[in-house]
């Protein structure tokens, strides 16, 4: 009887030893990866928006420059953006000052905040809004005496 019971907890004990496993990995992943706000401030830490803002934007504009009709949605194409160096820093200096890395951050944060609740299951809806308003009018809109690029 001593020898079935022991043979019973081996058998027992290996489900269990691989429950207990798996309910420490998902509850430390809940408290990190699958956590909105660690992930936030995780990209804070590590500068993240701020090497996207740096380093990937020239990338992908001069990816986009050079590859277009590819890249391009349909309704762009065959706009013909020239793919000179000068004219992709003056596209990068266009995007990164309609889009200041401040503006970049506040956004990621935002969308991290309330997508990782969506998708881990904590909330049952899902809406994120970017405000293109302001950057465009900082970007394009009246400086001083000139006039704003559309008026």
């Amino acid at each position: 009887m001593l020898v079935a019971r022991r043979i019973f907890a081996v058998i027992l004990g290996l489900p269990l030893l691989a429950l207990l496993t798996a309910a420490t990995v998902l509850g430390a992943a809940g408290a990190t990866v699958l956590n909105g706000e660690f992930l936030a401030d995780a990209m804070q830490d590590t500068d993240f928006q701020a090497r996207v803002h740096r380093d990937g934007l020239p990338t992908l504009i001069r990816e986009l420059a050079e590859r277009q009709d590819e890249r391009l949605p349909g309704n762009l194409q065959g706009m013909n953006l020239p793919a000179d160096d000068a004219s992709i820093a003056r596209m990068t200096e266009v995007v990164q000052t309609m889009f200041p890395e401040a503006l970049v951050q506040a956004q990621t944060d935002e969308f991290l905040r309330e997508f990782v609740p969506w998708i881990t299951g904590r909330t049952d809806s899902f809406a994120w809004q970017v405000d293109l308003h302001d950057p465009l009018i900082a970007t394009f809109g009246a400086r001083g005496s000139e006039p704003g690029l559309f008026q």
